[in-house]
């Protein structure tokens, strides 16, 4: 399984797709976010082992690595945007409760407005540049056959060249640092944890519950405390199609999972490229635009207007189809289901605002490479 230099491509256009509703407020307000994320992915014929081998058996980084995708795993995020550049000596810590077994204190790691400069630059150089032909081809709805009308084309070269260019930007490094290029980002994890840890070697995270606070040298301190129903959701389970083989991508797909406790609504989409201009997207939701994914972790009033409109499904469904042949002759089909749970939002004065958001990302390979080898920019 290698993922060629573009073959981050598949994600990053989902980046596109998931830009932090967050990041777009234009509140001059120092903001703080907690993001709890529950995954699970599914890789037909790595659900199991051969027979006769065991985890032990493996080189313990190749053991752990297999195990990390294996089973469900829970992911914090915490995200600190200030106005301005913060100074030299800035420091921004986060206590949080005993429960969430990732110690008392995470030291956030402090990145102003020329070092985010620097990492857009530097991811520039992974992703490449998207081709101003770049083409996005639509499908939408719960259906076994493709309906009238569809797909819809959506040619980046249409775009208006102001949006044009900011989906490209977005493309190649995410929301998160493009999004008001000049203020102080503080995040967890970092390279203040120390040296990297081998998947399995890292603590089960815990309960986000109990008493948090965040403590600045910069952008003042704020003690808040989390409460249910808000807490990493459940993992996202799929009883089809089945973790065992990729499904024909000739014939329609079944898709059907375990209802998750709390969701407030699920977004169930797949996608894979198609050569080097070519994004093949589907959506189970009736809705066609090509950013109807909406935000990476949208509030609560957001994820119940989606559900309305029917762009994200109820939370009661739990079950829908893919439309026979759309993948057909594409390469990585992924496969993507994320239950929106419940957050808290939090106003201390002279502090920043807090928001805490929660969802559970289910993800499986329906067929095709796990990485498309493309060429190499010149």
């Amino acid at each position: 399984m290698t993922l060629g230099r573009r073959g981050f491509l598949l994600g990053a256009a989902g980046s596109v797709l998931a830009v932090s509703a967050w990041g777009q407020e234009s509140r001059e307000r120092a903001s703080l976010a907690l993001w709890a994320t529950t995954q699970n992915m599914s890789v037909p014929g790595l659900s199991g082992l051969p027979p006769g081998l065991d985890l032990k058996d493996l080189p313990p980084d190749a053991a752990a690595a297999l195990s990390s995708l294996l089973g469900p795993t829970r992911d914090l995020q915490v995200r600190l945007w200030s106005p301005g550049a913060a100074p030299a000596d800035a420091t921004a810590l986060l206590d949080v409760p005993a429960g969430l077994n990732l110690g008392k204190t995470l030291p956030l790691e402090i990145a102003r407005p020329e070092r985010r400069k620097e990492q857009v630059q530097e991811l520039e150089k992974v992703t490449g540049r998207v081709p101003d032909d770049f083409e996005i081809r639509q499908y939408w709805g719960c259906y076994e056959q493709v309906r009238a009308g569809q797909p819809r084309v959506w040619k980046l070269s249409d775009f208006p060249a102001a949006e044009r260019e900011r989906w490209k930007a977005l493309t190649r490094a995410g929301g998160g640092l493009v999004e008001k290029p000049d203020w102080t980002e503080a995040v967890w994890p970092n390279s203040r944890e120390g040296a990297p840890q081998r998947p399995g070697a890292r603590p089960k995270v815990g309960s986000l519950r109990g008493e948090h606070t965040l403590r600045t040298s910069y952008a003042g301190q704020a003690a808040f405390r989390v409460t249910e129903p808000v807490d990493f959701l459940d993992p996202v389970m799929f009883s089809t199609p089945s973790a065992q083989k990729p499904p024909d991508l000739k014939r329609p797909i079944p898709v059907a999972w375990k209802a998750i406790p709390n969701a407030l609504g699920y977004q169930l989409y797949a996608m894979a490229p198609r050569g080097q201009k070519l994004l093949v997207m589907w959506s189970g939701g009736d809705f066609s635009a090509p950013t109807a994914a909406g935000g990476e972790f949208p509030q609560m009033a957001e994820v119940r207007q989606m559900v309305e409109k029917g762009v994200y499904l109820a939370p009661t469904t739990t079950s829908c189809n893919i439309p026979a042949g759309i993948f057909e002759g594409s390469d990585a089909v992924m496969l993507h289901l994320v239950a929106y749970g419940p957050g808290q939002a939090f106003e201390p004065a002279g502090a920043p605002a807090i928001r805490v958001q929660t969802r559970s990302v289910g993800m499986m390979t329906l067929g095709g490479k796990l990485g498309v080898d493309l060429p190499e920019d010149d």
